[in-house]
């Protein structure tokens, strides 16, 4: 066997009669199937929301819904109860907030949609919720939103 710029040429060892047709199909099926894995994996498919409430179906790792500017306004109208944390990523408050925004999700599952924006990206919907520092987070009943200027702890969150 030789070798030039990591092609292969001649016969594999033990083949079992696969000619190189029938191997390069089977490399071309092998690097389809590892490409769906890892666009079903990358971060920009965990972030695209895909139900009709504008929620991600199928497996959640979080308690915490990440939206964007397609999905804001539809989990807003779908859900009576809305808590979003605009927040941007460098920003160590917006980390020390993130554990116990996580922990009152959890607790308050299936009664108030926790949801998170990272407004760095998402400029637009920064105007308009007038977010001019982080963590800022709006309480949407019903489709209306109001500042929340309750406590950030967990306790406080979910007693609000």
């Amino acid at each position: 066997t030789h070798e030039e710029c990591g092609q292969a040429t001649g016969s594999w060892p033990n083949s079992g009669g696969v000619g190189s047709t029938e191997r390069r199909g089977m490399r071309r099926v092998a690097a389809a199937a590892l490409a769906v894995v890892l666009l079903l994996l990358s971060p920009a498919a965990a972030a695209q929301p895909d139900g009709p409430d504008g929620l991600r179906e199928g497996l959640v790792e979080s308690a915490v819904v990440p939206l964007n500017g397609e999905s804001f306004a539809p989990a807003v109208k779908a859900n009576p109860y809305v808590l979003v944390n605009f927040y941007a990523p460098w920003c160590g408050h917006c980390r020390q907030l993130e554990p116990e925004f996580e922990k009152a999700a959890g607790a308050l599952a299936g009664r108030v949609v926790f949801a998170k924006v990272d407004a760095t990206v998402e400029v637009e919907l920064s105007e308009i919720y007038r977010i001019d520092g982080y963590p800022t987070l709006h309480f949407f009943k019903r489709g209306h939103g109001d500042e929340y200027g309750g406590g950030r702890q967990n306790e406080s969150l979910v007693a609000w």
